[in-house]
């Protein structure tokens, strides 16, 4: 999915390691607090706080919000990058909107639901 949204933004590889960074650490505060909540609410024995069944399924979900964020995203540029050439726009420029944190959350926000 990487591959995908670099070509939306040629020539800036740290952009996009960036976005991937930012997006793989709010997955990781939401796996984090998946934990939490089952910690929490749980009432089995076997599990505790430093369960690598917990571990595991965290980085499951983390990873799949990850994946399902850049799905949304590689989309939601393709259609952009269409509609741009339907209306005789030749450069597309990317880089300010994969730069903002606002749209990363909010995708991302998205991307769970």
């Amino acid at each position: 999915k990487l591959e995908a949204l670099r070509a939306f933004v040629p020539g800036d590889a740290a952009l996009v390691n960036a976005l991937h960074k930012t997006v793989e650490e709010l997955g990781q505060r939401i796996g984090q607090a998946i934990r939490e909540d089952a910690l929490v609410t749980t009432m089995r024995t076997d599990i505790s706080p430093q369960s690598s069944v917990m571990d595991d399924l965290v980085q499951q979900r983390t990873s799949e919000i990850a994946n399902v964020f850049f799905y949304f995203l590689n989309r939601i540029l393709s259609d952009e990058l269409e509609r741009a050439s339907r209306t005789a726009k030749d450069d597309i420029n990317f880089s300010s909107l994969l730069k903002s944190q606002r749209f990363t959350k909010s995708l991302l926000t998205c991307a769970m639901e």
